[in-house]
């Protein structure tokens, strides 16, 4: 650390510092809070992680359920078309021979 004023330098480890109210704390009470803040920090991203793994997971399921719909109905609404059409052709077939 340097200081701007006087240019006096130490080590990091020496540093102290004051609160507004007078309350003086050490660089190891800074160094705890800061790694305590990098620690809930790191703790946050595994939780957004877990949730857009979860988001994923879940538009997944989702888009397989709406495309296993899709093609049952598909097939539904072709048996009932192919139907259709035979009986069609049936009865043009029967009309003319």
């Amino acid at each position: 650390m340097r200081c701007d004023a006087c240019s006096a330098q130490w080590a990091v480890r020496e540093t102290s510092f004051y609160c507004s109210c007078g309350w003086k704390f050490s660089s190891s009470d800074a160094d705890g809070a800061i790694a305590e803040i990098i620690r809930s920090a790191r703790l946050l991203a595994q939780l957004i992680d877990r949730h857009n793994d979860e988001v994923a997971r879940i538009r997944s399921q989702g888009r397989d359920s709406f495309q296993s719909w899709l093609n049952s109905l598909a097939r539904g609404l072709g048996g009932v078309l192919g139907a259709a059409m035979g009986h069609v052709v049936g009865a043009v077939v029967r009309m003319f021979f």
